[in-house]
C-alpha cells in the first residue's frame, strides 16, 4: 500500500533539507535552457517577418516556417529534463551528485536518442490522445459562434448558457480522462534512468501495469498537488515550488516501484 500525500511531501522535505541551494540551482539550469530557446525562436522570427519579409502578414506561412526551430529545441531539451528528474532521483537517495550531471544524457548519443525517444513516446500516448478528447469541447463553443446555432437556437429556444454548460461538461470529462491516461505514464522517466539496461518500451509498460494497481492513490497524489503545480506558474515560487514537486514526484515513484516489488539500489 502506497503512503499517503502526507508521508510524500514530509520526506521530499526532508530530503530538500539543507539541499535547497543545490535544487534550486538546477531548476534554474534547465530553466535558463527553456528561456534561451525562447530567446532564439524570438530571434528566429524577427529575422523571418522583419528583415526577409517572410510570414509577417500570412499565419500558416509563419506556423510552417516555426515550426522547425520548435521541434528542435523542443528535442533539444528533452535530455536535459530527464537528467533533472536523475539529479533529484539520486538525491533522494541521499547522494547529492555535481550540478554538472544535469547533462549526463548528453554524454553519449546513445543516451541522448533513447532518452529523446522515451519523451516522444510519451507525448504520442498523453499529449496526443488529450488534443483529440477535447474536440468535441472546442467543437460546441466553436458551434455557439455559427449562424447556424442563432438558426437553430431562434426556432428551438435553446439558451447559448445550457449549450455553454454542455461543452464546460464535455471539458471537465476531457480533462479527467486525459489526467487518468497521463497517470499511466507518470513513473516511465523514473524506471528509465533507475534501470538504464531497460528501453523506453519497458518503461512506459512497466509504469502503466503499476498505475493500473495503483490508480485511485496515484490521482488522490496528483490532485494535493495542483496547489503547487499553480503557484509554479507564478514567478519567482517558482524556483521554491518546481525542487518540492521534483523531490515529491521522486519519492511517490519510489514508494511505488517499492511497494510494486521492484528492488531499488
Amino acid at each position: 500500500m502506497l503512503p499517503n500525500h502526507k508521508v510524500i511531501k514530509e520526506t521530499a522535505q526532508k530530503n530538500l533539507k539543507n539541499n535547497w541551494v543545490s535544487a534550486i540551482a538546477i531548476v534554474i539550469v534547465f530553466l535558463s535552457s527553456v528561456f534561451t530557446s525562447q530567446i532564439f525562436l524570438e530571434l528566429y522570427a524577427v529575422i523571418f517577418e522583419n528583415i526577409l519579409g517572410i510570414g509577417a502578414v500570412n499565419t500558416l506561412l509563419r506556423g510552417i516556417i516555426m515550426l522547425p526551430p520548435i521541434l528542435v529545441l523542443f528535442i533539444f531539451n528533452l535530455p536535459l529534463l530527464e537528467g533533472v528528474i536523475r539529479w533529484f532521483w539520486y538525491l533522494q537517495q541521499n547522494e547529492r551528485l555535481p550540478i554538472s550531471e544535469v547533462f549526463y544524457y548528453y554524454s553519449s548519443k546513445k543516451l541522448a536518442v533513447k532518452s529523446v525517444v522515451l519523451y516522444l513516446l510519451l507525448f504520442a500516448r498523453t499529449v496526443l490522445p488529450a488534443i483529440l478528447l477535447y474536440i468535441p469541447s472546442f467543437a460546441v463553443f466553436a458551434f455557439t459562434k455559427t449562424g447556424s446555432f442563432s438558426s437553430i437556437k431562434a426556432v428551438l429556444g435553446i439558451p447559448t448558457f445550457t449549450v455553454t454548460i454542455v461543452g464546460l461538461a464535455l471539458f471537465l470529462l476531457a480533462s479527467l480522462l486525459i489526467i487518468k491516461n497521463a497517470l499511466n505514464y507518470i513513473l516511465a522517466p523514473i524506471i528509465f534512468l533507475s534501470d538504464e539496461g531497460k528501453d523506453y518500451e519497458f518503461s512506459l509498460n512497466l509504469s502503466k501495469t503499476i498505475a493500473k494497481r495503483n490508480k485511485s492513490a496515484f490521482f488522490i497524489t496528483f490532485m494535493s498537488f495542483v496547489g503547487f503545480i499553480i503557484l509554479s506558474f507564478l514567478g519567482i515560487p517558482t524556483l521554491f515550488t518546481v525542487p518540492f514537486l521534483l523531490m515529491s514526484y521522486v519519492v511517490f515513484s519510489r514508494f511505488a516501484l517499492v511497494n510494486y516489488g521492484i528492488k531499488l539500489s
